[in-house]
């Protein structure tokens, strides 16, 4: 086929440039007009060489070489085959362990866990960070010189909508909102009485100093919301998004590494991790000055969502100060549960927030709570070594050291409050003097307990790392390819599957490829080629894959898996959906 402009010899030419032999070029020549392998180029066509190879020679010579020598003879080339890689192999997402927090509030967990059909740990969660707001900043825990940390906690409940984040998050922000809802009322007054009385100064005389607005809750997730907040505030703030993709959405996440104003805000929100003076300059408003710039943050984020933007925010440690927990899928609340709570929770932190405004504060460590706390800077050193672990993983780890002083604050300063708290409140008689407030307070200023720096170490240890691990390493390290890669073998998994199988294939049997150039499905083929689960009958652009021949016998507990999960499915839509639309086809 000599004519350069005859469509078989631009077939041929095209498939010289993918890698075909020059004994498959020949084969392909004997056929000197296309119509042996389908129709003619549409008239109009730009490059008719190219829609020939794609929808005539190319499909119909693969599988007429592959009938010819037979999937067996495919299968002999590759005799000598390791068994397949666990493409499945996921991260155990860890129960939260109850048994870390103080025996009441545990108990009051489960019981709302029951009635409202969430997972205890979510709540546990979100009430550890509303407890953290609870006490103020000025209640500091020192380590060693310099070293001190404050109870500020970032939490963030990753799950499904379907999970309820939002009740469970509402049901722990009661106190901080009936505090919020108080102090408000205060500030309006206090501020009314400030401005009576820069009203009557005489000439001369030094102003009155401006009144301290206490606030405990914000659903505002900008640096000006929160500027205004903290302007007089030195005591910290919740900041609560109801999703956390506004939070990073302030951040300008969607628009990768270089967004200017992402790069503006950033350094603001680091800061307000660890607390301190902090100054904002404005064009506008001039200099603020902020005594104590300070937010601790909670909030959910559906999975698929928090990957995306992680692969988009800068790599600058933001991510990596949050406590994220996975939760567990939906579970079916208890409707014959008692309705409400004994409210022990709401109490402990309408006790914190009264008794720690304003009240400074330096708490130590007890030799048994350094002991359990080195014991943790020895793991998390240990673990910045391994090299396989994702470097952000490491980066996350790294900062227990000071998280972990931090949950211990929380869980020392509840236990403060419900060591004082009556057991039975009927009695009048033999109860302490002293208000409750000033009891807590004296039972703030002891040392932390090596007991629970323990809970601590066994919460970090046992629950937060494997959570932290299934985000870092499934989620944010495994991308959309080795995702498309699973749903593949699944459906190889779920039926009877031939020795090999072909693009048109995959196109027809898996959703997700249906309309997905070749490139990509090329792509997702080396992912499974490089976990031993196929192999490419051709180097170079192959549109054909011989399966691995044991991979039902090294998986077979999965295989059985996807195809009972299979029928289950299908037998549910027969079920439930199909006698509905023949009988509205009857209908009709």
């Amino acid at each position: 086929l000599e004519d350069s402009s005859h469509d078989a010899y631009q077939a041929c030419l095209c498939a010289f440039r993918r890698g075909w032999t020059l004994a498959d070029m020949a084969a392909i020549g004997e056929h000197t007009q296309l119509a042996t392998f389908g129709a003619r180029p549409p008239h109009g066509a730009s490059d008719p060489w190219q829609w020939a190879w794609k929808y005539t020679v190319a499909p119909a010579w693969v599988d007429q070489q592959n009938d010819a020598r037979g999937l067996s003879a495919l299968e002999d080339e590759f005799a000598e085959w390791d068994d397949p890689e666990d493409l499945f192999s996921k991260t155990p997402r860890t129960a939260f362990p109850l048994e870390v927090l103080p025996g009441a509030i545990a108990r009051e967990i489960r019981h709302e866990a029951n009635r409202m059909g969430v997972d205890p740990g979510m709540l546990a969660m979100d009430k550890l960070a509303v407890a953290a707001a609870a006490i103020d900043d000025h209640v500091q825990v020192r380590v060693t010189g310099e070293w001190v940390e404050r109870a500020c906690l970032w939490v963030g409940i990753v799950g499904e909508p379907s999970t309820r984040k939002t009740p469970a998050q509402d049901l722990a922000l009661k106190p901080a909102l009936k505090q919020e809802e108080q102090w408000q009322k205060d500030n309006r007054t206090a501020l009314a009485l400030y401005r009576q009385a820069q009203q009557g100064l005489q000439p001369g005389t030094p102003p009155p100093p401006h009144p301290k607005l206490p606030r405990a809750v914000t659903t505002s997730a900008t640096v000006e919301g929160l500027r205004l907040a903290l302007k007089h505030n030195d005591r910290g703030i919740l900041v609560c998004p109801d999703e956390l993709a506004s939070f990073f959405g302030e951040l300008d996440a969607y628009q990768g590494r270089g967004g200017a104003r992402a790069s503006k805000d950033r350094p603001h929100w680091l800061s307000a991790f660890g607390g301190g003076l902090h100054v904002i300059e404005r064009a506008k408003d001039g200099s603020t000055y902020i005594r104590n710039w300070s937010a601790g943050i909670l909030g959910g984020i559906q999975p698929r969502l928090m990957a995306q933007i992680a692969r988009n925010i800068a790599d600058d440690g933001l991510l990596q100060r949050f406590l994220l927990y996975f939760t567990k899928g939906q579970v079916l609340a208890d409707k014959h549960a008692e309705h409400g709570s004994d409210g022990t929770f709401e109490t402990v932190c309408q006790t914190l927030y009264e008794a720690t405004l304003g009240f400074e504060a330096t708490v130590t460590l007890s030799p048994e709570a350094h002991a359990a706390h080195d014991r943790l800077r020895v793991f998390t050193n240990d673990m910045q070594d391994v090299e396989s672990l994702p470097h952000q993983l490491r980066t996350h780890l790294s900062k227990w050291d000071g998280i972990s002083v931090r949950l211990a604050l929380v869980l020392h300063a509840m236990q403060a409050v419900l060591d004082e708290l009556p057991l039975d409140p009927l009695p009048s008689f033999g109860l302490p003097d002293e208000p409750l407030p000033t009891r807590v307070r004296s039972r703030l200023t002891r040392p932390i307990s090596g007991e629970v720096m323990a809970r601590v170490e066994h919460l970090l240890r046992s629950c937060l790392l494997y959570h932290a691990k299934v985000f870092y390493e499934d989620v944010l390290h495994v991308g959309e390819t080795v995702q498309l890669a699973r749903k593949v073998v699944k459906h190889w998994l779920s039926r009877e599957s031939e020795g090999s199988v072909s693009m048109r294939e995959l196109r027809k049997r898996v959703r997700e490829m249906k309309d997905m150039p070749e490139q990509e499905i090329r792509l997702t083929m080396e992912v499974l080629a490089a976990y031993g689960w196929c192999r490419p009958v051709t180097e170079r652009f192959p549109t054909r894959w011989v399966l691995h021949p044991a991979m039902r016998r090294v998986h077979d507990e999965r295989a059985r898996t996807e195809r009972d999960r299979k029928e289950r499915n299908e037998r549910i839509m027969h079920q439930n959906f199909y006698p509905q639309v023949q009988e509205s086809s009857r209908l009709h």
